[in-house]
């Protein structure tokens, strides 16, 4: 999934594109565990656990296989990943997108979702290499754009985003007994 999800969140996510007639998944497969649970047509729905004091973020995977035509034995199979955390801006990925007509962003501004009984503030955000064009919002955890004049100046990353500006991140934030809770997060 290309999402972070975040506990005691309602899920009820469809396949898109919808390739297959039927979906399935192997025995091993963790998603019950996590209170969800997926239909033979592909959609993952259910309650995630509630936040509870020392709990960190995780992932599940499993394997789902995407049947197409089972007479003709055209099936694939992939990996999904679900990651879970305390806190999420949404998807894994955040794009701060250009349209090629104006200096800002098309979205300039992610909003962070906190796991439900969990009090976080003193937002801070690190990446990796430095990106100088977004700021988090201490008290909120909200990411934005705060200008494009750095951004040629920024490193890259390497691999499947080589040639993009951005970085790895983490987004921090501190509980009222001063415990600290993370999120990485990819910014581009």
């Amino acid at each position: 999934s290309d999402k972070v999800l975040v506990y005691g969140q309602h899920v009820s996510e469809v396949p898109s594109p919808e390739t297959a007639q039927r979906y399935e998944v192997t025995l091993d497969c963790g998603l019950s565990k996590i209170g969800l649970t997926i239909s033979s047509r592909g959609s993952i729905y259910g309650k995630l656990p509630q936040w509870r004091a020392g709990d960190e973020g995780f992932e599940v995977t499993c394997a789902v296989t995407s049947v197409e035509d089972q007479g003709r034995g055209i099936e694939s199979q992939v990996p999904l990943t679900i990651s879970i955390q305390p806190m999420s801006y949404g998807p894994k990925v955040i794009f701060f997108s250009f349209d090629g007509l104006h200096q800002q962003p098309t979205k300039s501004h992610w909003e962070l979702t906190v796991a439900t009984g969990l009090v976080l503030s003193d937002f801070t955000v690190t990446c990796v290499p430095d990106v100088p064009w977004i700021a988090v919002n201490g008290t909120t955890g909200a990411l934005q754009f705060v200008g494009d004049a750095e951004r040629t100046q920024s490193g890259g990353l390497a691999g499947d985003l080589s040639g993009l500006d951005g970085g790895q991140c983490s987004l921090e934030g501190r509980g009222d007994l001063g415990d600290v809770m993370r999120t990485p997060f990819i910014v581009l």
